[in-house]
């Protein structure tokens, strides 16, 4: 019976699914929340400097959407099947879309500006998803019941705090069946206890011999890491890549009319890291076990908070002086301080002379070599990280992905 103990601070935040998921499970947990002075004091010594984090048995387990999953593994609410699940993934990454341009409305320092962002997200960005959402809730059971199975998944209680922390009722009321399950997920017995404390589009992907078509951008972006999973495995795939004049004219028929989009048999599967971790489970990258698949789970999100800084720099900054400075900081302060962690979690399987779980390439391995080829030689972030470097070479010695390395088009990013 192990002990779990979650570390956060006293808010919502990004610890609330996991503290709803533990109450809903019946889990007795220690729930931490550090107030600000608390923090100070005990910030060097967290995962990366960040919270929230979970302890299972003295182990510590960061990143919150890596501590969502193992927990939603651990106790059956990750889903039924691949298809469950990766309904489950798309459902999450739909919602981090919904809640992320938020942060940006909120912190902005112009009135005017604010009053101009939320009128765009209250009028375009936040209907796009909930539309996609309501229809992939539609998909099981009408949409009177949960995203997916007869039961409460990951999904709906990330989608009941997404709502609970991102929109007010009156727009949720837009979207009958989405308003209607927020109500189904509150008035669960253990949900609604937890809630009174104070403190407090599903696809039918067909296994057998399916065709695979990928549709994105004449770039790496983030198709890449797809592309080099389905080559690794030897998959065959319709590698469609849209000009912008294309593009232009297919967007409005696109999910949620964002790029990339995998389609297996006819059925579109949006949301990159959903794609990638469909392909990983159903290849076998995935890990062996929850304990390998958490930890692959930990390197990706970390590999995202490696790579993020580097799109606002390159495509939100217009000021080329301030570009310049901005990536010397983040070659000197950032980066390291996600590529040093990430070459310790290397060092524990097989000394860092392997992969980062097992004894073969994972969708881990994938996801950082994909993440990390825009690092020119000559910028040496990597002189201090040996096995990092050495790792990069493994997978693109891979003989199936150097053969595709070897023919892909050159493209900037």
């Amino acid at each position: 019976m192990p002990s779990y103990k979650l570390v956060y601070f006293n808010i919502r935040g990004r610890a609330e699914p996991t503290r709803m998921m533990l109450n809903y499970v019946g889990q007795k947990f220690e729930d931490v929340r550090y107030s600000s002075e608390e923090w100070v004091k005990h910030k060097p010594t967290t995962p990366f400097q960040q919270l929230p984090y979970l302890e299972v048995d003295g182990k510590i387990i960061p990143q919150s959407r890596v501590i969502e999953g193992f927990v939603a593994r651990e106790f059956g609410l990750n889903g039924a099947s691949n298809e469950e699940t990766t309904t489950i993934d798309l459902v999450t990454a739909v919602l981090k879309d919904i809640m992320d341009p938020l942060g940006k409305i909120f912190y902005e320092k112009d009135e005017v500006k604010k009053k101009e962002l939320s009128a765009t997200y209250y009028g375009e960005t936040a209907p796009r998803f909930l539309k996609g959402l309501e229809d992939i809730l539609k998909t099981n059971n009408g949409g009177d019941g949960f995203f997916v199975g007869s039961k409460i998944s990951r999904a709906d209680i990330v989608f009941y705090v997404s709502m609970e922390l991102s929109l007010k009722d009156d727009v949720l009321k837009e979207y009958p069946k989405l308003y209607s399950l927020k109500e189904r997920v509150a008035k669960d017995p253990k949900i609604a206890a937890y809630l009174k404390n104070p403190v407090s589009c599903r696809f039918t992907l067909v296994p057998t011999m399916p065709s695979y078509k990928l549709v994105y951008f004449n770039s790496r972006g983030r198709a890449e890491t797809t592309r080099l999973i389905l080559a690794h495995v030897g998959q065959k795939f319709e590698d469609v890549r849209y000009s912008y004049e294309e593009w232009a004219r297919h967007k409005a028929d696109a999910p949620f009319q964002q790029l990339p989009y995998l389609e297996v048999d006819g059925k579109r599967l949006p949301q990159s890291r959903a794609i990638h971790g469909f392909l990983a489970r159903e290849f076998g990258l995935n890990g062996a076990n929850n304990e390998e698949t958490t930890k692959i789970d930990i390197i990706i999100a970390t590999v995202e908070d490696l790579t993020a800084p580097v799109v606002k720099i390159f495509f939100e900054e217009k000021d080329e002086a301030k570009k310049k400075a901005l990536f010397a900081t983040y070659l000197e302060e950032t980066a390291p301080r996600f590529l040093s962690p990430l070459e310790e979690m290397l060092k524990k399987n097989n000394g860092g002379d392997g992969y980062f779980v097992g004894s073969k390439l994972s969708r881990a391995d994938i996801v950082f070599f994909s993440s990390v080829e825009f690092f020119k030689e000559e910028y040496g972030v990597f002189k201090k990280y040996p096995k990092l470097t050495a790792l990069k070479g493994r997978v693109a010695k891979d003989p199936k992905i150097a053969a595709y390395l070897a023919k892909r088009p050159k493209t900037e990013f």
